[in-house]
């Protein structure tokens, strides 16, 4: 077990901006892999 010094309000506070970070990272990721799937679905992969 271990013990930490740090405040309980400044590591909840700590927790909330890594949620607010991962939740901006992954709609960042889905927003661009919407627009990929776009652009091969109407015809921007440079098939012929």
């Amino acid at each position: 077990m271990t013990f930490t010094r740090t405040p309980y309000a400044e590591a909840v506070a700590r927790a909330r901006r890594q949620t607010r970070a991962l939740k901006a990272t992954a709609a960042a990721a889905a927003a661009l892999g919407f627009v990929v799937l776009l652009w091969l679905l109407l015809g921007g992969g440079g098939g012929r």
